[in-house]
């Protein structure tokens, strides 16, 4: 986080992404991803650490499997 230019880049390549999926992680993270949903361009979605395979398929229903 510390060279402007590669925070530049990441936030550049987040704009390309139509949907992001969070596996696992604290209990908040969740409530966090409720809130910061509404404000993004992509869609967000937390899954618990065992739902993988659900953030999978939720990530390829578009028919995209290569993601």
């Amino acid at each position: 986080l510390a060279d402007p230019k590669t925070v530049e880049r990441k936030f550049s390549l987040l704009h390309r992404v139509s949907r992001y999926a969070i596996v696992g992680g604290p209990d908040w993270l969740a409530t966090l991803v409720k809130l910061f949903n509404p404000l993004l361009k992509m869609e967000l979605r937390h899954f618990p650490l065992d739902g993988e395979d659900a953030a999978r398929a939720w990530l390829s229903e578009d028919g995209d499997e290569d993601r």
